[in-house]
């Protein structure tokens, strides 16, 4: 049900941006231990890029992996964080694969650049929002 829905709304190219309990929904089936593999799987069975906790899968069969971010990123807001970025990279021109690697990796360098100010669980969404331009002009 859910696949014909993704479907029926697509007016180009998806990017899907999972939490766990969300990827069990999209699944059928609790995740495994292998994000790769249960983002390649969503990715080819919903023809959508997929960025699953810096595992990111193109229906194509690409992979990537950011690997940089670490508990903080944890806190609320912080996904839909990075799904806004990901909408604006989106929406000025990239590529859905390149869009999803960049808002990964900006995510988790900008969670990075808080903990000195913050440590490493101890700063809001807002904050990880605001640190994102800052990231952005040093790459």
């Amino acid at each position: 049900m859910l696949r014909a829905g993704v479907a029926a709304l697509r007016a180009g190219p998806v990017v899907l941006t999972p939490n766990l309990t969300e990827a069990t929904h999209l699944l059928g089936r609790d995740p495994g231990d292998d994000l790769d593999a249960e983002a390649a799987e969503l990715a080819r069975r919903y023809d959508a890029v997929v960025s699953l906790y810096g595992h990111i899968a193109a229906p194509d069969g690409r992979c990537w992996r950011e690997e940089s971010g670490d508990a903080g990123l944890g806190t609320s807001g912080s996904g839909d964080v990075r799904a806004g970025l990901l909408a604006g990279l989106l929406s000025r021109g990239a590529e859905p694969a390149q869009a999803a690697c960049w808002a990964a990796f900006a995510h988790a360098v900008s969670g990075q650049r808080l903990v000195p100010r913050f440590g490493r669980i101890g700063f809001l969404a807002r904050e990880l929002l605001d640190e994102i331009p800052h990231t952005l002009a040093t790459v």
